[in-house]
This record gives structure tokens, C-alpha cells and sequence, in this order.
């Protein structure tokens, strides 16, 4: 992509005269067209509702999606749109050719003064997120599911926005009353969470060979990483055959014992940190689960302390904490507005035998929320 567009909207336009439709709104706008402003077709006639509906996405930076059949218009619509408003607006159809690297960037080779260096090429989607533009994917149902997965993660709103004017410490929560800490056995009856452990044994089964295999790798790897070291010359151990050849020479010297030292893993607790959002529901929770599993148990086996902690919201749309601003006469820029829930699946302190059933309530249907 090229350079960013450093650009903010600079003047308001009236929704009635701009669009002909029944508004007393505002809308801001740029003074000046640039290359990726669409064309005005003069002779465009706009649906109330739907325009409506569209510019709350460019006053608000929201996601708005305009579904109906192929041909009505939809992409037109916006693009419509954006071209009286002088907004650039970039249309990209989710045929087969587009993929994840035309989406996020890629790494390529550049000459700098004079040498060769590998420099990361923003795609898209990072370029479209620090300028103020109009982002239109087009035919959405004909996503291949790895570019759809990345798109997903732009509509939840995982990635904000790069040069919003708010920094870390401007980040505000209007209350944390409603949150909570709860353990994952607290959550749900032992049948049940007995019941859905079992359910996930079962999706382990298939890949029980490639487990074993993956999780030995793995704590050869740990294993080959401690200290090894001896002591010599002792009274009691092993016997040091190295020195034997001192005996033969000499049969009144004593013998030689060695010892292996004693050589403990650094004090240090792996987190596992489980995304449990709706966005995860099905087989990503499920891989999810399964590797929680691998790794806890084979970390286990190395001596390295392991704590699988979860987090979603407690309910949908906010919960009592939205309720609260609600009563509270809705302040403006509140913040947070969610009931956060982290979820403790395994505490560094205990082992997996006992806490492995915990493992089985991610697979549970509602428990994945916000």
C-alpha cells in the first residue's frame, strides 16, 4: 500500500441537501477529493433506511452489513455514498484471489542505502485501519474461511483503531462491580463437567498417536534444556569407572564414587491464556481445549507449573453493567460497559489429574459470550 493519507474530516454536510432524504442530521465530510473517492453518479436515488443505516458507520465507525440479493445495488450504495462525502473508499471482492497476505502484509525485500533488507509491507487491512477509509467487502459469502478468519477478528473489534487520539491510560472502565474471578468447577455440576470432559477424551482419541508423539518431542526439548552436571571424587554413588585404571595400577587407593547434582527449572509458572469469546465457539474452542490439555500434561511431566485461565463476559450486551449506566442516565464516553468473567480452568498449584475435567466446560454451549 502507499503511504498513509494523513487526513480527518474537515467540514459537515447536511444529510437532507447531501442526500435528499428526511434528516436533521450532520454528517462530517472532507473539502477535497482524492484518488480514492468514487465517482458521483448524478442521477442516484437513496433508500432512507439504508442510507441512514450506513452513514451511522462513517459517523461512528461502525461495521455495517447490507445483505440482499446479488445486483440490487448494495456496494453501489455505499460507494454512492462515500463519493458525496469525498470519503475514500476502497471496494475489495472476496473472490478466490484475495488471501490472508493481501490482507494483513508480508514480508519483502527493499534496497536501503544502497543494501538489501527485509521490511514488513502493510496489506489492506492495517493500511485501512490508521486512514480514514471506507472498507467494502464485497460478495461475503464467497470468503475462503482463512481470509474470512482474519476479517472476523476487524469486525469484532479486536483490532482498534491504530491512530485513535485515545492512549492506554486514557482507557476507561465505568464500574467493576459486576465483575468476577470464578473457577471453572464452580461454574457448572460435577456431572456435567464430568459429561463434557468425557466429550472431550473423545475428540482426543483420533489424535492420540500425533499427541504422544508431539508431546514426548516436546519434553525431550525441555529435558535437553536442564544443566547436567557431576560430582566426583565422593565416598558413596556411582562408581566412577573413569578412575578404575587408578585401581588397577594401584590396588591399595580407594575407590571412587560420582553424583549427579541436583539442577531444578527456573521458578516459572507457563500461563495459558484461552480467548473464550462467541467468536470462538465450535472447532476453535475445541483445538483450543485439546492443545490446553497436551501442554498442560507434558509441562507437567517436566516440572514446569502450568495455570489455564479463560475470559469472556458473564452475559450479552453488557450485562448489569450497562444496566448501571442505563440508570445512571447513560454518561457519555462511560468506557467498558461488560460484566468481564475470568475463568480459573487450572491454578499453577495444582496438578492436572485433578483438574483436568475443568478442561471439558470450554466445550459447554453459553459459556462463550463477548
Amino acid at each position: 500500500m502507499i503511504n498513509n493519507l494523513n487526513l480527518k474530516p474537515d467540514i459537515k454536510l447536511s444529510v437532507k441537501q447531501t442526500f435528499g432524504i428526511d434528516s436533521s442530521l450532520d454528517i462530517e465530510a472532507f473539502s477535497k477529493k482524492n484518488d480514492y473517492v468514487p465517482d458521483i453518479d448524478k442521477n442516484y436515488i437513496f433508500d432512507r433506511d439504508t442510507t441512514l443505516a450506513i452513514l451511522s458507520g462513517f459517523s461512528f465507525n461502525k461495521r455495517v452489513l447490507v445483505q440482499g440479493y446479488h445486483g440490487t445495488g448494495k456496494s453501489t450504495h455505499i460507494e454512492q455514498i462515500a463519493a458525496r462525502l469525498n470519503w475514500p473508499c476502497i471496494r475489495i471482492n472476496l473472490d478466490s484471489h484475495v488471501s490472508r497476505i493481501d490482507l494483513i502484509g508480508k514480508d519483502a525485500i527493499t534496497i536501503q542505502d544502497g543494501k538489501q533488507i527485509t521490511e514488513f509491507k502493510e496489506g489492506i487491512l492495517p493500511w485501512s485501519i490508521q486512514n480514514p477509509v471506507a472498507l467494502v467487502f464485497d460478495e461475503y459469502d464467497a470468503g475462503r474461511p482463512d481470509v474470512m478468519f482474519v476479517i472476523q477478528r476487524v469486525l469484532e473489534a479486536v483490532i482498534q483503531k491504530i491512530n485513535s487520539d485515545l492512549s492506554d491510560k486514557d482507557y476507561r472502565i465505568f464500574t467493576k462491580e459486576f465483575d468476577e474471578i470464578a473457577k471453572a468447577e464452580n461454574l457448572e455440576n460435577i456431572e456435567e463437567i464430568t459429561k463434557l470432559r468425557k466429550n472431550l477424551d473423545h475428540q482426543l482419541v483420533t489424535f492420540q498417536d500425533l499427541i504422544t508423539k508431539l508431546a514426548n518431542k516436546l519434553q525431550r526439548q525441555l529435558l535437553a534444556s536442564q544443566k547436567r552436571a557431576w560430582e566426583f571424587d565422593l565416598e558413596e554413588g556411582l562408581l566412577d569407572t573413569s578412575k578404575l585404571t587408578r585401581i588397577i595400577m594401584d590396588p591399595y587407593s580407594s575407590l571412587s564414587f560420582k553424583k549427579e547434582k541436583d539442577f531444578k527449572f527456573k521458578d516459572t509458572v507457563v500461563t495459558l491464556l484461552i480467548d473464550n469469546s462467541g467468536s470462538m465457539r465450535g472447532r476453535p474452542i475445541t483445538i483450543a481445549a485439546i492443545c490446553a490439555d497436551i501442554l498442560s500434561r507434558t509441562l507437567e511431566r517436566c516440572a514446569v507449573k502450568v495455570e489455564i485461565l479463560g475470559f469472556t463476559t458473564k452475559n450479552w450486551k453488557g450485562g448489569q453493567s450497562r444496566e448501571y449506566w442505563n440508570k445512571k442516565s447513560k454518561p457519555k464516553n462511560p468506557g467498558r460497559l461488560n460484566d468481564l468473567r475470568h475463568i480459573i480452568y487450572k491454578s499453577a498449584d495444582s496438578q492436572w489429574r485433578i483438574s483436568k475435567n475443568n478442561l471439558g466446560l470450554m466445550l459447554k454451549e453459553g459459556l462463550l459470550k463477548e
